[in-house]
């Protein structure tokens, strides 16, 4: 998660129900917001699906995507039918919207393969790193460069995490201040960078070794089943399960990141990092939710969003 969390469902003080905020259809299941950022909705909503499916084997995946100013329900409830509601605070103010797939990935990731059953974790009953993985999978292209950048200039000057210290972390966040809603605004731990950085580079690697975009389910699996990781994943890598396994395992990271130009570059000192939007998602999904039929049918062009 991002730490965003008190914002995902709590309106912030002064807000008022944004206008034009009438429920419309969208491939993925509804959106509820204003309209304006109906597009922002759409597209999120769409990256999110897409990936459930491609990263989560997760298919037929219905959602709603609301307005948090205006939605009395919390972060990952389900409507009539069982669609989660996603409550997201769009346009000033809030988080940026590109955010939303990762933390849709987190409850999609706790919702259908590794609950939460216990108190004191930051995410599911899975390793941190597994749990952090998996939302950072969701995320859309702009972003990744980011991490990879971010990933690659931590490694370049010592400060990425060794793989050994990364399996066994707790999230860096986990006893983050927070803010007087509930939320907590930004990262208050150093070791956060290097915890988000690796998370993104080590999944490109088991994608790069294992050709499966959906790595994440199979570690998954092995958690149900009571399997121990570390030994689950060195015998995945075929490294041996000795301690030496791990050191290995970790210098084969270091030499691919070394050698993959998405890694190469890192981040020219005084760089200033934006995001900027994804191209817009192509309607290709297969499978479509049960429409509520007093919903509006919305479409999506380069154009925008039209009735």
């Amino acid at each position: 998660m991002l730490l965003l969390s008190g914002l995902l469902a709590v309106a912030l003080p002064g807000d008022a129900p944004p206008p034009d905020t009438a429920p419309v259809q969208a491939p993925f299941g509804s959106i509820v917001v204003a309209q304006q950022y109906r597009d922002a909705a759409y597209a999120e909503g769409m990256a999110a699906r897409a990936a459930a499916r491609k990263l989560l084997r997760l298919r037929g995946i219905c959602l709603t995507i609301t307005d948090a100013r205006r939605a009395p329900s919390p972060w990952g409830t389900t409507t009539a039918d069982g669609w989660p509601i996603y409550p997201w605070h769009f346009g000033p103010g809030g988080p940026p919207s590109y955010i939303l797939r990762h933390e849709i990935g987190h409850d999609l990731f706790a919702r259908y393969l590794i609950p939460s059953t216990k108190l004191g974790q930051y995410g599911t009953d899975a390793p941190d790193w597994l749990d952090e993985m998996a939302a950072i999978a969701f995320e859309g292209a702009a972003q990744q460069r980011v991490r990879r950048a971010e990933a690659a200039d931590l490694a370049r000057t010592g400060r990425l995490p060794s793989l050994r210290d990364y399996l066994a972390m707790t999230h860096p966040e986990l006893n983050a201040t927070r803010s007087a809603d509930g939320a907590s605004q930004a990262a208050t731990s150093q070791k956060t960078a290097g915890f988000y950085a690796m998370s993104r580079a080590f999944y490109d690697f088991l994608v790069a070794r294992t050709g499966k975009p959906d790595i994440v389910v199979e570690p998954a699996r092995a958690f149900r089943q009571g399997q121990d990781l570390q030994i689950w994943l060195l015998k995945r890598m075929n490294q041996p399960s000795d301690g030496s396994g791990l050191d290995r395992l970790d210098a084969a990271l270091g030499e691919w990141m070394s050698e993959d130009a998405r890694y190469r570059l890192g981040l020219t000192p005084g760089t200033i990092v934006s995001v900027a939007a994804d191209p817009k998602p192509q309607r290709h999904l297969t499978g479509r939710c049960r429409i509520d039929p007093r919903l509006r049918h919305y479409s999506f062009s380069r154009a925008g969003m039209k009735p």
